[in-house]
């Protein structure tokens, strides 16, 4: 999809007009897949911090995708549409010592309805030591100069149980060669959607106390994930599910290769009610 986009004079943010959803969005209910949703951005994501900081060449930074934050409004899955007119945004939200955030949306273009946001972390990485370096203090001052008035939305931290516990579901999944990106890694999109094929398998399976069929019909209001490790071509995952305790629509994942934990996440599903 050609694409033209457009920067603003501070080169903070840019803007893009959107026709609609690829056909592969949709899942086997006809609602739109937030996981497809959020490899869309994903897949974007390197191109538009370039395009709105082209500091990043000149630096040399290394960057690695921490984490990412998605927040789905019902609006989206009542709308959602091959043809389906948007408006596509992206800002600098937060600079820190080692990392920068960014706000990317989807917004309704007939309405001005926001349909999905996303909040995005990138962290400076020392190529030696393979851990988080400080940004220059001339990179740090040029980008906090570009953070909108309206900007300062971080991250949040990932809250997430220290244990596993006894009650949770396993299934395994392989990374593919599609699932590559140009470095030859797993993308970090595809995580989600790993996250979400053992939840169909555990809701099919009777795992879940309150998604009682496909989950497929339960689409996603949030997800929020950190990424710990890379993986490759052929690997073998495990990837762990299990639902909180006080609030059984919030579920949590963990996915694992042979090296240790990969990623972690929790996503929150809307409940039928809440659709209609």
């Amino acid at each position: 999809m050609n694409l033209k986009f457009t920067v603003d004079e501070k080169m903070s943010s840019l803007n893009c007009s959107v026709p609609g959803f690829k056909y592969d969005d949709f899942d086997r209910s006809g609602f739109l897949n937030l996981a497809k949703v959020n490899r869309m951005l994903e897949m974007s994501r390197l191109n538009d911090f370039m395009l709105i900081s082209p500091e990043f060449h000149t630096t040399k930074m290394r960057s690695f995708l921490f984490g990412s934050q998605l927040k789905a409004s019902k609006h989206l899955y009542k709308t959602a549409a091959v043809d389906h007119p948007m408006k596509f945004h992206m800002q600098l939200s937060n600079v820190g010592r080692s990392s920068i955030d960014a706000e990317q949306s989807l917004v309704d273009d007939q309405t001005g309805t926001v349909l999905v946001q996303r909040i995005v972390r990138i962290v400076n990485i020392d190529p030696l030591t393979k851990t988080a370096a400080p940004l220059s203090d001339d990179l740090r001052k040029l980008l906090k100069e570009k953070i909108h008035a309206s900007g300062d939305n971080q991250l949040p931290r990932l809250e997430f149980p220290a244990d596993v516990p006894e009650k949770h579901f396993v299934h395994r999944e392989s990374v593919r060669f599609s699932d590559m990106d140009f470095v030859f890694h797993s993308n970090q999109g595809s995580y989600l959607l790993y996250a979400f094929e053992c939840a169909a398998m555990a809701a099919s399976k009777g795992f879940y106390s309150k998604i009682l069929d496909d989950i497929c019909f339960y689409p996603a209001k949030s997800a929020l994930g950190l990424h710990v490790a890379e993986c490759f071509a052929g690997d073998a995952l495990q990837v762990i599910t299990w639902e909180d305790e006080k609030n059984p629509m919030l579920i949590y994942f963990v996915v694992k290769n042979k090296n240790g934990v990969a990623y972690n996440a929790k996503v929150e599903f809307y409940s039928p009610e809440e659709l209609t």
